[in-house]
């Protein structure tokens, strides 16, 4: 009876081990880590050289254009303007995910390592997972939200840059 009193102590306060869960639940985050991958697949390049251009022009507009009664060209400036910055943000932040992605598959390996081992206690398990998860969901939120962002201004890149690159051509031959 003792024995019997003492296993259930001792199983309450510990859980078993569940290999066969805890490589699901370790295949769950590696799902999400190539959700992640596959968000991030812009060409950073490409919007280096588009924000690079933007500063030439948005500066030299800036210092030069002082006609602010034509609404149409104010507006697109205003645009190129929000455009330029949602570029920045995306230049400041995407190069920290991709590292921040790459960190995360590494550790995603070493849990299932560990768990397909059997080296890691269900408790520190737990722990290990619910804190990858977590951060995961946040990385992954993060890098559907700046990719969203990126692409949905191309649009309006396309049909302001016409009009900005005309006005900055204008501006730098009349210097």
């Amino acid at each position: 009876m003792l024995c019997l009193l003492s296993m259930a102590l001792i199983t309450s306060c510990h859980r078993p081990f569940d290999n066969k869960t805890n490589v699901l639940k370790v295949d769950t985050l590696q799902r999400l880590v190539n959700i992640i991958d596959q968000t991030l697949v812009l060409n950073e390049d490409t919007i280096t050289k588009r924000n690079d251009s933007m500063t030439i022009k948005l500066s030299m507009i800036r210092s030069l254009y002082k006609d602010t009664t034509d609404g149409e060209i104010k507006a697109a400036i205003i645009r190129y303007a929000g455009i330029q910055a949602i570029y920045i943000d995306f230049l400041k932040n995407y190069p920290i995910m991709e590292m921040d992605e790459e960190s995360h598959k590494k550790q995603v390996a070493q849990i299932k390592d560990q768990v397909l081992a059997q080296k890691i206690s269900q408790e520190a398990f737990d722990k290990v997972f619910s804190q990858e998860k977590a951060q995961l969901a946040a990385l992954n939120q993060k890098a559907k939200t700046i990719t969203y962002n990126t692409i949905t201004v191309e649009e309006d890149y396309l049909r302001n840059d016409p009009t900005i690159t005309h006005l900055y051509k204008k501006l730098k031959n009349n210097r």
